[in-house]
């Protein structure tokens, strides 16, 4: 290693200039005297002498000398910082790229799903310094340590290979989007194949936010069931898959004949499912865009649906979720209750001050908009409102409120009444019209207490409604005692 020659005025000598290298420009070409930033190596080039140049800090003040010569040291110094970023952001991008790849193969060989890789992203993102994905992945849960040590030796043998058919190991600009498109899309080719695990595929029923629902086979039995898969795609994160799981166990407790069945749940290609009654008919919000049902329809989808409601309260179980898209109408016109994935059945969870909304605007009651706040707590009279708002937008064509976004709409839910379904539709009887603002009052204690209360008042309306051939009603005396009005004049 050379010494930094005499009269070299400004040369520090220091123990970090004489463990990297001269400040002679002679032995400046060194490769073994450059620096090393992470993994790569700093060379810099110095302005106005063309040289490729490991320059140690603190080295070169008098390289030149005069003021020249310190302008052109603070300037390579400069630029050697610079260098450093982008070398420390080049290899920060290269690691995320290598940590999605490895994500990419643990999904493949089925350890994960789309939603958990997203979970562990995030973690990893909070940690500093952000440590390799395959150690979250072991932190979390989803790999033991055999199984990182198998993973790793995929990735090896896979980048080895470089084997075109698979892209995205390739690809030097990997996201999480071009991942979700490759999952969705092998899932895609699984189920047009005809097969998912055991069950045989008889055709898409749905898709949602968080999966896929398809019509299927449970191995050799006939009866189709319907097979709802979380693949995590979109906005489902690791806390979906919890719901998703808790429906299941919500839902195997109950048996009622308006409260679909379900069969299984189960995981298969890293994808957890439950296998669920399947319903031959559609959803209150199909019918809604096909057609605005008669009052009576809606009475009778109203009491079945109160009635359920009664059913999993008596059992501690609460909704919370109640909209046109939750309920089917099987073509018998028997009304099916559907989607616990909101539901609580502990009344501690009930009962614990928190903040936050819970549930689908447009149909969910304030305290459930403003979670702890001054309308008090979830009870059973939250989801007589929810039952509520689903026959106001049954009974009128559009849901009771209706905004820009979704803070505007729960603004609207906290403050302001919707127009009664009357003031939309006259046909609607005034009897109707008050049992449903009933329901959806903004203070709990001014609504029916529980669906059992509702479901009597259905009840009694339904009785009055069919009594009468015409369909206006059999008519009530008024409260003067003189002569009788019909009650369900239009």
């Amino acid at each position: 290693m050379g010494a930094c020659p005499p009269g070299r005025p400004g040369c520090s000598r220091d123990k970090v200039a004489r463990r990297r290298g001269s400040c002679n420009p002679r032995i400046g070409r060194s490769e073994r005297a450059a620096p090393r930033v992470g993994s790569a190596r700093v060379r810099l080039t110095l302005s106005g002498r063309g040289l490729r140049y490991p320059f140690p800090a603190g080295c070169g003040a008098g390289l030149f000398g005069g003021d020249r010569s310190r302008q052109r040291s603070r300037a390579a110094v400069a630029v050697g910082t610079e260098g450093k970023r982008t070398v420390s952001a080049r290899a920060m991008a290269q690691q995320q790229v290598d940590d999605l790849k490895l994500g990419y193969l643990a999904i493949q060989a089925e350890f994960i799903n789309l939603a958990e890789l997203k979970w562990c992203l995030q973690v990893q993102a909070e940690m500093q310094p952000p440590p390799p994905i395959g150690h979250v992945l072991v932190k979390e849960g989803y790999l033991s340590q055999p199984d990182l040590e198998y993973l790793y030796m995929l990735y090896a043998t896979r980048m080895r290979q470089k084997d075109p058919t698979d892209p995205l190991m390739l690809a030097e600009d990997l996201t999480t989007e071009r991942i979700e498109r490759a999952v969705v899309a092998r899932l895609g080719r699984s189920l047009r194949a005809g097969r998912f695990g055991r069950f045989k595929i008889l055709g898409q029923v749905g898709r949602g936010g968080m999966g896929l629902v398809v019509r299927a086979q449970d191995g050799d039995d006939p009866t189709p069931v319907c097979l709802k898969l979380l693949v995590g795609s979109g906005v489902a994160t690791v806390k979906d898959i919890e719901r998703f799981k808790k429906e299941a166990a919500i839902m195997a407790q109950v048996r009622h004949p308006n409260i679909v069945e379900i069969y299984d749940v189960g995981r298969e290609k890293g994808l957890d499912y439950i296998v669920l009654e399947f319903i031959e008919g559609l959803s209150l919000a199909d019918l809604i865009r096909e057609r605005v049902p008669s009052v009576e329809e809606v009475l009778s989808i109203g009491r079945e649906i109160a009635e359920a409601l009664q059913f999993i309260h008596k059992r501690g179980i609460f909704h919370r979720d109640l909209k046109p898209a939750n309920i089917m109408l099987e073509d018998t016109g028997r009304a099916v209750l559907m989607d616990f994935g909101l539901a609580v059945f502990d009344k501690f969870e009930i009962d614990r001050p928190k903040t936050g909304s819970v549930g689908t605007p447009q149909y969910q009651p304030p305290e459930q908009a403003e979670v702890g706040g001054r309308f008090g707590r979830i009870g059973p009279y939250s989801d007589v409102y929810g039952l509520g708002s689903t026959m106001y937008h049954l009974l009128t064509g559009t849901p009771p409120f209706q905004g820009s976004d979704r803070a505007e709409i729960r603004r609207l839910v906290l403050n302001v009444d919707p127009p009664s379904p009357r003031q939309l539709n006259r046909k609607i009887p005034p009897e109707v019209d008050r049992f449903v603002m009933k329901c959806m009052a903004k203070r709990p204690e001014q609504r029916y207490q529980t669906p059992g209360q509702a479901a009597k008042v259905l009840d009694r309306l339904l009785e009055r409604l069919r009594g009468d051939g015409d369909g206006r009603g059999r008519g009530e005396r008024g409260s003067n005692g003189r002569g009788r009005r019909r009650w369900f004049r239009g």
